[in-house]
This record gives C-alpha cells, sequence and structure tokens, in this order.
C-alpha cells in the first residue's frame, strides 16, 4: 500500500470562482481534483475539503471516484479571508500521506447592494403664477356714438379703479379708496352730480394670471358691466352684468366663471343710486397624466351709479 502512494505524484488542482471575477457571498467557487499519477494503479476515490485561512470549514469529505471537481458556497464569514480547497487521493490500499491544496486561493469581498430603483415620479407641483389687474372702460351717448375710451393695465393685484364722473379713472390702495367708494356709493353723501343727457357706460375690469418663469399670461379673468342712465337713475333693463375667462393657456381649465352676488342700493336721502354686483370664478391647472395640480378662484367686485360714476375692485 505505502509502496504505491509512495510513488504517487501531483500535478496539479486549481481553484476557480465559477461565477464572478470577484467572489461575494453566495457565489460558488469550484476547485478541480488535479491530476495524479498512482504508479499505474488506478484511484478508487478521494476527500476533498475547504479551508479558511488554513483551517478546514467544510469536510473532509469522501467522494467515490477519480479525483474531480467540486464546489463550495461562499458564506458570511469568509469575507476577506484566504479560501483553498483540498483533496487527498486514494487507491485499493490507502490514500496518500497528506492533503494537497489548490495552488492559488480566492479571498471573497463583501457584496455590493445594487442601488434601490428610484422612486416612482410624482405629480409636478402646480405652476407658480403671478397677478396683475387692468380695466377698459367706455362712454357713449344715447345713439351709440362713442365718446370716450381708455384702458388701465398692469395695475398692482388688488387695487381699486375708480371714476368719479364716469369719465378719467384714477388707480387707488386699499385705504386710499375708501373715502372716494364711500361717496360713490352714498355712503359718505356728497355724491357728484351728472349729466341729465343719456349716457350708456362699458367697465371690464380683469384680473391676468402670469406664469412666475416664462412671464407669459396663462388666464385672465373679467367682470363686465354694462349700464345707461338718464342722471339720476340707471335706465330700466339696461344692466348687463357678465363675467368670463379669455387667453387660457392649454394647461389650464376653466371649471366655472360665473359665480357671485349684486344688489342695487341708494344714495343717501335719495331712492335713486347704482348696483352692486361681485363675481367670482374657478380655473384649474391640470396636465393630462397627472390631472388638476392646483386651482384658482379669481373675484372682482364692481359698484355703478346713475350719473356715470363707477368703481372696480
Amino acid at each position: 500500500m505505502h509502496r504505491r502512494l509512495a510513488c504517487a505524484a501531483l500535478i496539479g488542482v486549481v481553484l476557480a470562482c465559477n461565477v464572478l471575477a470577484l467572489a461575494r457571498r453566495g457565489n460558488t467557487v469550484t476547485s478541480s481534483g488535479g491530476s495524479w499519477s498512482s504508479c499505474g494503479v488506478s484511484l478508487t476515490g478521494f476527500y476533498k475539503e475547504w479551508l479558511r485561512d488554513g483551517a478546514v470549514v467544510s469536510g473532509p469529505t469522501f467522494v467515490a471516484s477519480s479525483p474531480a471537481s467540486f464546489t463550495y458556497v461562499v458564506q458570511a464569514a469568509d469575507v476577506g479571508h484566504s479560501i483553498r480547497s483540498a483533496v487527498l487521493p486514494c487507491n485499493a490500499d490507502g490514500c496518500y500521506s497528506a492533503y494537497a491544496s489548490s495552488t492559488n486561493a480566492i479571498v471573497p469581498v463583501a457584496s455590493v447592494s445594487p442601488p434601490p430603483p428610484p422612486p416612482p415620479a410624482g405629480p409636478p407641483p402646480p405652476m407658480q403664477l403671478y397677478f396683475d389687474e387692468g380695466v377698459d372702460y367706455s362712454v357713449t351717448d344715447g345713439s351709440g356714438n362713442l365718446i370716450s375710451r381708455a384702458s388701465l393695465d398692469n395695475l398692482p393685484d388688488g387695487s381699486y379703479e375708480i371714476s368719479p364722473y364716469g369719465g378719467t379713472a384714477g388707480v387707488y390702495s386699499e385705504t386710499t379708496a375708501q373715502p372716494l367708494l364711500g361717496s360713490i356709493t352714498g355712503a359718505t353723501g356728497g355724491f357728484s352730480l351728472g349729466l341729465a343727457a343719456r349716457r350708456c357706460y362699458t367697465v371690464d375690469k380683469h384680473k391676468t394670471a402670469h406664469d412666475f418663469i416664462t412671464r407669459l399670461v396663462v388666464w385672465r379673468f373679467h367682470h363686465k358691466v354694462h349700464w345707461c342712465a338718464t342722471y339720476p337713475a340707471i335706465d330700466d333693463g339696461s344692466l348687463v352684468v357678465d363675467s368670463f375667462f379669455s387667453d387660457v393657456d392649454s394647461l389650464f381649465q376653466v371649471d366655472w366663471d360665473d359665480h357671485g352676488t349684486g344688489w342695487w342700493y341708494t344714495w343717501r336721502g335719495s331712492l335713486t343710486g347704482g348696483h352692486y354686483s361681485r363675481r367670482q370664478g374657478k380655473i384649474d391647472n391640470c396636465i393630462l397624466r397627472w390631472g388638476c395640480l392646483g386651482s384658482h378662484y379669481p373675484q372682482i367686485e364692481v359698484w355703478v351709479n346713475g350719473n356715470g360714476a363707477w368703481a372696480a375692485k
């Protein structure tokens, strides 16, 4: 027995990573069984084992065949340590005198977790807007001939436009508008006189929304009032109040444009006076994929009088 195995010779045992260039936890590594000569005597089996830094961690296990390839699954404890295989061949008379280690070693590295998938894209934020205001107004005679026309635009949001006589209008802040507004509506008395001849008036107050980035107009809300007056009263049946959106960008959708209220008022100490109306709209910022992201509720108030005076906010 010892004579035959004494002349046995190892040609080589090779350890290879079967999956990756660098072995990681859970990968399978493969070792060859080596190439052996045994003085012409057939090998009947072999013992196989795996070593970590020279200490056996798997085996020895006997396999009844000539030395052949065998595998090992890398464990968490193997990371950063030297992993080798070893083979001990046997024949009918016994086994070789010592295990033959693989000619190379593998040092597993820590697993690298793949980056998490990006979260699903959420809806974009609503379009950021800034607002300004303006008004267009005109006066015609009883036959419809134009007497005057004027426009004010790019006014501060929340401003008042007031025409005490139905002619030139001024722009006022909340504080400075109140005394004049009180005079027009008769709350403080001392309203202005008007022409006895019939006149017709149209006031179109509008609130304009701009894209904060591009500065482009994305919608405009109008509150439009038309009336005719023969001083000191508004002519019966002549009052028309309308509200609507214009210049609507494709990213916006009108929900409604005509909610509001209105009433007639009288000047102090008089049965005649004027009319107040408030109109509000709703418009939504909508994107096809995500639906509507935000809503706006523009509102405008208008006072009109039988002497041609008017105010808008």
